[in-house]
């Protein structure tokens, strides 16, 4: 099976994230946290895209901030989830974003 290349930027670990990336052969998720770099600035964007190979539009945001978070994916190339649309059930809501 082929891995999927993509990298989620979110500030805090996202545990069901993980695991859903595993399940589903993606390569890649970076919290703020691994890379000393949180949200909304662009360049914690580019830094995911520096250290991953992952191109910013294979890059999702995940955030509460459409204003900041998601202008500063738009910005640069990325895409951006609503940490809204995840909380109910992320699994599920990732899958309509990515997959």
């Amino acid at each position: 099976e082929q891995e999927i290349c993509l990298a989620i930027y979110s500030d805090l670990p996202q545990l069901s994230l993980r695991t859903f990336c595993r399940e589903n052969n993606i390569c890649h998720i970076v919290d703020g946290i691994d890379i000393g770099c949180l949200k909304p600035l662009p360049d914690g964007i580019q830094h995911v895209q520096a250290v991953t190979g992952v191109p910013t539009h294979n890059i999702f945001v995940i955030g509460d901030g459409p204003t900041t978070d998601g202008k500063a994916a738009q910005a640069i190339g990325a895409n951006y989830i609503p940490v809204e649309s995840l909380q109910q059930d992320p699994v599920g809501e990732l899958r309509k974003w990515i997959l």
